[in-house]
């Protein structure tokens, strides 16, 4: 499918590049996409190269070819000759009217001017020259819902910013023309204003987006949000897309989930732009106060009654359980979604090769200790729900480190999602600088972008089971996405010639883990949607888990440093049933300032 890809690119730039296009010259922005679509594919930056293409599709729809293939001919000619003999037929594709061939002649012979000659012809009755002018009007509607949420617009702005974060200097030119092509189009001269509307400029300098970590610091004054489609959420840029003709999925987990459960409120005409830059540091993004030094000391030193065997956890009633798998993994519904739950999870990867106990504590929490053979305690605490509140390292010289400690109380004890409580999330940053592909980087990358704070203020703590619950909460970290693992099909298992492709995530890892001993790293699982929702659930778990031990086995990570989750096909990069090689992935995201008090 790629080499098929490749070649019909290839010949067909071949070909445009040859002609004088006469069909594209007569509309600027179309002949600017093109430009920039034949730039980009010069080089070898393939988000640039997708995002050129995506940005040149949708001028191709705008004026009537639905496919990039019909484009490639109408520009070569092929569709030229259609065109000449009847020119009410080719406003017929929108006909949105009684009378198309002469109120539909506006849309796309709106520059110019013979379909307006030929209105008053075929239509002599008084009462048909009002619809006849009715369509000169139709612009200002089609534009109503706001520019930033036109397509064309949308995808010319991507292809911008996917240009900016490379090297090539002409593809960057090329998309900008095509960009502020489009921002003319629609009434908007300045290419300052029509950022400004679309969310700020691309990172930094195409000299400098080498380092996707440093870039929120060159952002930061221009920390506004990015729009990418009818609802102000930025979408996915999938550089290897496995099936090209499916469309892609907003970047943010929320505006997956709420794409999927059909929520069409449109937002604010354009995002709002921040009134505050993203946080500069953990410390800047929580603001809740450290724990006292009072509940640490119960959490390490209160007495419990041993127990041999873990009590079942109480369920919240709004809860309910669907199958139970032989490992303990509950899918769960939760409202409409589906979900994996592990009760007291992570405790056999903690307790490996170490002495374990257990204590049963007041209001049915429960403790695990762990004593490793340096005299290392890791100590957990678990509310009578089965997740983890509290995780502390006491290192055999009494030194107290804070994994997570978020407050044992009744704000969780419902499983409502907290991010409910905050309004919609919109990206601040470019989607260069929230999302990046371990393959593609190196641990330096890896290690400053994972270092990166939250994009968004908190005055609470979450427990770890809430952010692996809440996409809104979620959203606000980074994500870095390791793509290139091979598991066998229906397998969790990876063979050992799989495990180098996490060398460059564990060194970064072990880079920050060493300026802090106190970070907490989610590993998520994603499947693609071939198959049933409850089987990817458990394999998108077990794999994260299989991830998550070969960091510690091969790696070295400590495991309480390490939490996982399962999402199966829930958060699709690509829409689509069948196989998708984007869709089957792994995600970090570095979560301690939402689980650990940042002054801890």
């Amino acid at each position: 499918m790629q080499l098929k890809r490749l070649l019909l690119t290839t010949t067909s730039l071949c070909m445009l590049s040859l002609l004088p296009l006469p069909a594209l010259a007569q509309d600027a922005a179309l002949a600017a996409a093109y430009n920039a679509y034949v730039e980009a594919s010069s080089g070898t930056d393939a988000d640039a190269k997708a995002a050129a293409e995506a940005a040149f599709l949708a001028e191709c729809q705008r004026v009537g070819a639905p496919s990039l293939d019909e484009c490639i001919a109408m520009a070569t000619g092929a569709a030229a000759t259609e065109q000449p003999a009847p020119p009410a037929e080719e406003p017929a594709a929108p006909a949105e009217e009684p009378a198309p061939p002469a109120a539909e002649p506006a849309p796309p012979a709106a520059e110019p001017a013979p379909p307006a000659a030929e209105q008053p012809a075929p239509e002599q009755p008084a009462a048909e020259p009002a619809p006849a002018e009715q369509p000169a009007a139709e612009p200002a509607p089609a534009e109503q819902p706001s520019p930033a949420s036109d397509p064309a617009l949308i995808a010319a702005y991507q292809a911008y910013i996917a240009a900016s974060s490379g090297t090539n200097d002409e593809a960057t030119v090329a998309a900008e023309a095509a960009f502020l092509a489009e921002c003319n189009r629609l009434g908007i001269q300045s290419l300052d204003e029509c950022l400004a509307l679309m969310g700020g400029a691309p990172a930094a300098t195409p000299a400098t987006p080498a380092q996707p970590g440093e870039a929120p610091a060159t952002e930061t004054p221009a920390a506004e949000t990015p729009a990418a489609d009818q609802s102000g959420q930025p979408l996915e840029v999938v550089p290897d897309q496995q099936t090209p003709d499916a469309p892609v999925a907003p970047v943010l987990d929320s505006a997956k989930d709420a794409m999927k459960a059909g929520a069409e409120a449109p937002p604010p005409a354009a995002p709002p732009a921040a009134e505050t830059p993203p946080p500069a540091s953990d410390a800047d993004a929580q603001a809740a106060p450290p724990p006292p030094p009072a509940e640490i000391e119960a959490a390490v030193a209160t007495k419990g009654e041993p127990i041999e065997q873990l009590p079942a956890p109480e369920l919240p009633p709004t809860v309910k359980v669907v199958k139970e798998s032989e490992d303990n993994r509950l899918i769960i519904n939760i409202g409409v979604q589906i979900n994996i739950f592990t009760p007291y999870q992570d405790r056999d990867r903690l307790g490996r090769d170490s002495d374990v106990t257990y204590e049963q504590l007041e209001n049915g929490r429960v403790r695990q200790t762990v004593i490793r053979a340096d005299g290392t305690r890791i100590i957990t605490v678990w509310n009578r729900q089965g997740e983890v509140i509290r995780r502390v390292k006491v290192l055999p010289d009494g030194t107290r480190i804070i994994l997570v400690f978020a407050a044992d109380d009744d704000r969780d004890h419902d499983w409502r999602d907290p991010g409910d409580d905050l309004p919609p999330f919109y990206l601040p940053v470019p989607i260069a600088d929230y999302v990046l592909y371990a393959d593609n980087s190196d641990e330096g990358q890896i290690e400053q972008f994972l270092s990166e704070p939250p994009l968004e203020k908190f005055d609470r703590v979450y427990t770890v089971d809430e952010v692996k619950r809440s996409a809104r909460i979620r959203d606000t970290v980074r994500r870095v996405e390791i793509g290139d693992l091979t598991f066998e099909t229906g397998s969790a298992q990876l063979g050992r010639d799989q495990v180098g492709s996490l060398s460059k995530v564990a060194a970064a890892m072990k880079a920050i883990l060493a300026r802090n001993p106190g970070e907490t790293f989610l590993i998520e699982g994603h499947t693609d949607a071939v198959g049933p929702d409850d089987a990817n659930l458990i394999l998108s778990d077990q794999r994260a888990e299989t991830i998550a031990n070969l960091l510690s086995e091969f790696y070295d990570i400590p495991p309480e440093n390490l939490t996982t989750q399962g999402y199966g096909e829930r958060y699709l990069k690509v829409q689509t049933d069948g196989e998708e090689r984007a869709n089957r992935r792994a995600t970090v995201r570095r979560i301690t300032s939402l689980v650990t008090p940042s002054a801890t």
